[in-house]
């Protein structure tokens, strides 16, 4: 473990220490704050006389301390540390690479995506460091085989507490606004209204958000802000909206998206079915319904789906074929994955294991500890960053990760 330089708010006596722009900064160690012993500190904040000659070398004296008692005010979020572990499961060594958060207090947790818009890609520690991350990890599965299609993911993600893309499969791990953490199998339910009604005349569906259809097939998806600045699907009608007032729809164009709005795009039969029920200067909004199966998601503002599940209450509880899984290398073969968990005492396990099958992902989680766990992507889409460093490099760029700041 290395001592960093505290981030933290600091507040001696009422004055706040900038402490980036100190000539000796503080630094904190094992969650421990340390001062330097400068003369600036030992008289200005601390009262104490200090005096240095050749004969008697440093004096610091407290006896002429004045009747107020220095205060030292701090949030001290607790510090990652990264290790390395070798676990026997039925007799093979398997190696862990793990990093522990032993309290969420303090943290900003956030879902980044590859330069900013879903759909790019970026490498782990590009996106990492220009969001000032202490840790991220690569978050859910996306498309990253076909170079023709967008990167853009195949399951759940919620950010700053909004419904940014769909999916039915696997499990979701979310955060709450006290970064209190939630695994679920969510099934989401999408349902638009028009003119400020609820009637069937004014009401739509959606297929997707954020995900670029087929050309010339049936659908209806939303893009939002954070695919970018256009949809870049110059296909079906385009019902493109600013403040929740549609104030255009085009045909075959690729539409732009404001900076305030959403654009709703039908194809196939789906054009002739709603067409209708938008019209220019109307009122239009959408929600999302989220369903579990045990937890209460109103309050989680940042979450990616994934899965499958490894650990649930200490327990494990492997079924990939009940989440919606088919693939091989999910069923039975083993390969690198990404596990993502919390211990029953609060503490946050994100590491990487090699070549492991997720039965054994799910064995070497229970004997490090954790009480629930699940898999993020994984295969060459695994990395993990701690403190400054990519201590797992991912095998491509990713189109979204999970930090924590």
């Amino acid at each position: 473990m290395k001592a960093t330089i505290v981030t933290y708010p600091v507040t001696i006596n009422g004055t706040s220490i900038n402490n980036p722009k100190e000539t000796y900064p503080l630094l904190n160690y094992n969650n421990i704050t340390y001062f330097p012993l400068t003369y600036r500190y030992a008289t200005t904040f601390f009262g104490w006389s200090y005096a240095y000659t050749p004969a008697t070398g440093l004096v610091v004296n407290a006896s002429n301390i004045n009747e107020t008692t220095p205060t030292l005010t701090q949030s001290i979020k607790a510090q990652p540390t990264y290790r390395s572990e070798k676990i026997d499961i039925n007799g093979k060594t398997k190696t862990a690479y793990i990093t522990e958060i032993a309290s969420l207090k303090d943290y900003e947790i956030d879902v980044v995506f590859g330069q900013d818009n879903i759909g790019q890609t970026e490498t782990l520690e590009s996106m990492a460091k220009r969001n000032n991350a202490l840790v991220a990890i690569n978050g859910t599965y996306f498309q990253a085989y076909d170079d023709t299609l967008p990167k853009e993911p195949y399951y759940p993600i919620i950010k700053n507490g909004e419904v940014l893309h769909l999916g039915s499969n696997g499990t979701t791990v979310g955060f709450t606004s006290e970064n209190a953490m939630v695994m679920d199998k969510l099934t989401l339910n999408v349902s638009g209204t028009t003119d400020n009604k609820s009637d069937w005349l004014h009401s739509w569906y959606v297929y997707w958000i954020n995900h670029t259809p087929v050309p010339n097939q049936n659908s209806v998806v939303i893009f939002t802000n954070e695919h970018g600045s256009y949809t870049d699907f110059p296909h079906g009608l385009s019902i493109v909206s600013e403040n929740n007032k549609i104030i255009d729809i085009v045909s075959n164009q690729n539409a732009p998206i404001p900076q305030n709005g959403f654009v709703v795009n039908l194809q196939g039969v789906e054009i002739d079915s709603l067409k209708n029920r938008f019209r220019k200067g109307d009122t239009i909004n959408y929600s999302v319904d989220i369903k579990t199966n045990n937890n209460d998601w109103t309050d989680v503002t940042t979450a990616v789906g994934s899965g499958p599940r490894l650990l649930t209450n200490g327990a494990i509880t492997v079924d990939p074929h009940g989440e919606g899984f088919t693939e091989d290398k999910i069923l039975s073969l083993s390969g690198t994955r990404s596990v993502i968990g919390q211990k029953s005492n609060g503490t946050l396990v994100l590491m990487v294991l090699r070549s492991v099958t997720i039965q054994e992902a799910a064995e070497v989680s229970l004997k490090l500890g954790l009480s629930n766990a699940m898999c993020l992507d994984g295969g060459a889409s695994s990395g993990l960053y701690t403190n400054g460093k990519t201590v797992w490099q991912p095998g491509r760029e990713l189109s979204n990760i999970l930090i924590f700041k």
